[in-house]
């Protein structure tokens, strides 16, 4: 199975990927976590990050969060709904996707 078709992002590919290294994954996390204490943390790793935004395609569909356009592959970004400055976590229901430009227009308005 590849990891992408016609260029594409392939959803199943990176579940199995997932699911046959969770351990690994997870135990970087804790690596990082246990190093860099409560820090945000912008970069999770090329294949983490493939992962959620397969997952959050999967979700969401292929649509940006914000303005509800088509997000070309690649070009997305993981937004937070709710902000961390403004006190939003890193988790499932508090991420979408979005282009680039929303993300940084919200970024930018929200302060």
């Amino acid at each position: 199975m590849k990891s992408s078709i016609n260029g594409k992002m392939n959803p199943d590919w990176y579940k199995q990927y997932y699911e046959k290294n969770k351990e690994k994954i997870l135990r970087k996390n804790r690596e990082y976590w246990k190093i860099n204490g409560k820090r945000v943390r912008r970069d999770i790793g090329y294949e983490n990050r493939l992962m959620v935004i397969s997952l959050l395609r999967e979700r969401d569909g292929d649509n940006c969060g914000i303005c509800n356009k088509y997000l070309i592959y690649g070009e997305e970004q993981i937004d937070h709904i709710i902000g961390v400055k403004a006190g939003g976590l890193h988790t499932a229901d508090n991420i979408q996707l979005a282009h680039r430009d929303c993300n940084l227009h919200k970024e930018r308005k929200n302060g």
